[in-house]
């Protein structure tokens, strides 16, 4: 099994959603739509995810970079049920992880990241992102 550096574990996360934020599951402007990029990255990383919602459908694409001059695309789908939004994804071509999160507030995502496939026992990292249009 491939090692995830624990950095990377942290450029990957997305999405969180307090229970005051009021959120439209299934619409083009659900608040999970949009940009958002990772919250203090280490130097030399970079994680940005671009959300696009259609009904309860989500699709995920977007950018990460990581040590040793390690970059690429990443990909994904999942769901949004009620405030919790779930996403599987690709990166680097093929590694896995899932994130589950919720609104923090409008402009900032959080939750669980979790590498590995779905069936995996690896731990998980909490990550945050801030909104960025």
């Amino acid at each position: 099994m491939r090692s995830i550096p624990l950095h990377l574990a942290f450029l990957l996360a997305a999405c969180a959603s307090g229970g005051s934020i009021s959120t439209v599951s299934g619409a083009a402007d659900s608040p999970f739509v949009g940009t958002w990029a990772q919250r203090e990255a280490v130097a030399g990383t970079s994680f940005v995810l671009t959300l696009a919602v259609k009904d309860s459908t989500v699709a995920a694409s977007g950018t990460y970079s990581a040590e040793g001059n390690r970059s690429g695309t990443v990909t994904g789908t999942g769901t949004i049920s009620g405030e919790r939004l779930r996403v599987a994804i690709t990166y680097g071509g093929n590694g896995l992880a899932q994130f589950e999160g919720q609104l923090a507030s409008p402009r900032v995502l959080s939750g669980a990241l979790h590498f590995g496939p779905p069936e995996s026992l690896t731990p998980a990292a909490i990550v945050t992102f801030d909104r960025k249009n």
